[in-house]
């Protein structure tokens, strides 16, 4: 039923879009009031707690009016199959996660967060909802090793690479292709900061017939999305959706829309 409002809702005119978002912001905003001051909010039927004193104001913010990893949410809600297997890069909150676990089961649920300081958070949302879903800690590349991601106060801006007032933390790399191999997923997810630029283009698209993510050109360069896009189609796959931002998009391969 959400997948179809959502579907539904896309055929609006943008001034009535747009008007209905901010009907839902409000409830959102009703519902989550307590937010702010015990950092527990509920999303799309997912619990979600942080500590309010330390998380960044724009998060928290997101997070009370319920556009936290909105357009992430809107993909995963009108694409996710019963019988599909999720691969996620980027675990945040483990928003999506415990939604797609909700959904189809803690089995067919695996993924990846970088930041190691996020893992305690991510866990307790999972207890909280009652599911488990795979949680690998480390940064996905070639080969395995050790690996230095960039902490900024505000997880959005953790990255491989130094920005301004970041600190260094240390964490495992992990084989993209081994794990690739064991999972065999279907619907690949990512919201990695730029990343998804290197990982399609190392990755072994086998089993995956559906991709949900968010690109940054800020960081990447258009031309590097450009590229992306054209070795995505050489693999079969065809941009599906796009947020009105342009930078959330869903791919699947030909085979699945016909």
């Amino acid at each position: 039923m959400a997948a179809f409002r959502d579907r539904v809702t896309a055929l609006l005119p943008k001034a009535w879009r747009t008007s209905l978002y901010r009907r839902v912001m409000r409830h959102n905003a009703k519902r989550n009031q307590s937010g702010r001051e015990t950092g527990l909010v509920t999303l799309h039927g997912v619990k979600l707690q942080v500590d309010p004193d330390t998380t960044d104001d724009q998060i928290m913010w997101a997070l009370v009016h319920g556009t936290y990893e909105g357009a992430e949410m809107k993909m995963t809600r009108m694409y996710l199959d019963k019988d599909d297997v999720v691969m996620e890069l980027g675990a945040g909150l483990g928003f999506i996660s415990t939604y797609c676990a909700m959904r189809i089961g803690d089995d067919r649920v695996h993924t990846f967060e970088a930041n190691p300081l996020l893992e305690p958070s991510i866990r307790h949302n999972y207890a909280i909802n009652g599911v488990e879903p795979d949680l690998k800690i480390g940064l996905l590349g070639q080969g395995t090793g050790e690996a230095t991601m960039h902490v900024s106060d505000s997880f959005w801006s953790t990255s491989t690479q130094q920005v301004p007032g970041s600190r260094p933390v240390k964490t495992r790399r992990l084989d993209l292709t081994e794990e690739i191999r064991r999972i065999r997923p279907t619907f690949l997810i990512m919201d990695i900061e730029g990343g998804e630029i290197d990982i399609i283009d190392a990755i072994e698209f086998d089993t995956i017939e559906k991709i949900a993510m968010e690109v940054h050109p800020q960081k990447t360069g258009q031309a590097a999305i450009d590229g992306m896009d054209a070795r995505l189609r050489e693999a079969g796959f065809q941009r599906e959706w796009a947020g009105e931002d342009d930078q959330h998009v869903f791919y699947a391969r030909a085979s699945t829309t016909e």
